[in-house]
């Protein structure tokens, strides 16, 4: 009588658990080079030079760097009454890793302030400083952060 025939897993069972290995070794590669250019939520902050002083609003737009400067990939406003605005302002930016331009435009009072500048989103938080105007009262060393 004939003997039944036996799959190759069954007649090898290391190269069973190997070809696992190299199927779960090959899915964590593919991660790994794809997660860069995957969107995901970045942290950044935004610090107000020399200091809040009377800023009333703030406008962000950031753009990829490698992109034309008329397609953002995300933006905000934030406003507060003289006085109140805070040194830092945290928010999450929606974008594959990389190098972008970040354009902001400081308000205090009647002036404003825009500003632009290359920053890298990655991993880590990303700190990007904005200038508040000239005619910006700063607050005085001493005080209190509102």
């Amino acid at each position: 009588m004939p003997e039944p025939v036996r799959s190759l897993a069954a007649r090898y069972p290391r190269l069973r658990r190997a070809s696992v290995l190299i199927l779960v070794g090959g899915a964590l590669a593919v991660w790994v080079s794809l997660k860069p250019h995957i969107p995901h939520d970045h942290p950044v902050a935004y610090r107000f030079d020399p200091g809040p002083g009377d800023v009333t609003g703030l406008e962000v737009v950031w753009t990829r760097a490698d992109s034309p400067a008329d397609e953002p990939v995300g933006g905000s406003r934030y406003q507060w009454s003289p006085g109140t605005a805070p040194t830092e302002v945290r928010a999450t930016v929606r974008g594959p890793d990389g190098d972008y331009s970040v354009e902001l435009t400081v308000h205090a009072g009647e002036s404003r302030r825009l500003t632009t500048s290359r920053t890298a989103l990655g991993d880590q938080i990303t700190r990007v400083r904005a200038p508040v105007p000239a005619s910006a009262s700063p607050l005085p060393a001493n005080s209190p952060s509102p």
